[in-house]
């Protein structure tokens, strides 16, 4: 995680669910690179699935299972069709699997939203979606 994003969610969150968040982060990304360099070496794949139980079996997920399983399956398919739409032939589409990309940040806000409440959760988001911002588009406005 960047430094300027893991002290955002660091100002919001603490304990279990900052150790969620956290974990729930390196996950997600370790997916993706996995996606985009065409990885499927056995250990990295072995690497995943403890990444992933060790996710599910957290003391904080576990608490809050109900609230977070559909927020996994929510961000799972936003992941999936960004690559979908990254490989596309419309560049409409393809702009947008860079906003899809940012799919971690309702796992943050809902994370954020259980444990300090709705309004800071709104300013934990805007605050996260300007870091998507600044961290994937150029200064002419084009996705990096």
């Amino acid at each position: 995680m960047d430094k300027t994003l893991k002290s955002v969610v660091e100002k919001y969150l603490e304990g279990e669910a900052l150790c969620f968040v956290l974990l729930f982060n390196e996950y997600c990304h370790y997916i993706d690179d996995m996606i985009d360099e065409g990885n499927t070496a056995p250990e990295d794949i072995l690497t995943l699935c403890i990444k992933a139980l060790d996710i599910y079996s957290s003391p904080f997920y576990q608490k809050n299972l109900s609230v977070l399983y559909p927020v996994v399956r929510v961000v799972t398919n936003m992941y999936g069709d960004s690559v979908v739409f990254e490989k596309s032939s419309d560049t409409k589409k393809q702009a947008y699997s860079v906003t899809l990309r940012h799919s971690c940040n309702e796992m943050w806000t809902t994370v954020i939203e259980l444990c300090k409440g709705r309004t800071l959760a709104r300013r934990a988001s805007i605050e996260l979606r300007e870091l998507s911002l600044e961290s994937h588009y150029n200064s002419q406005g084009e996705p990096i």
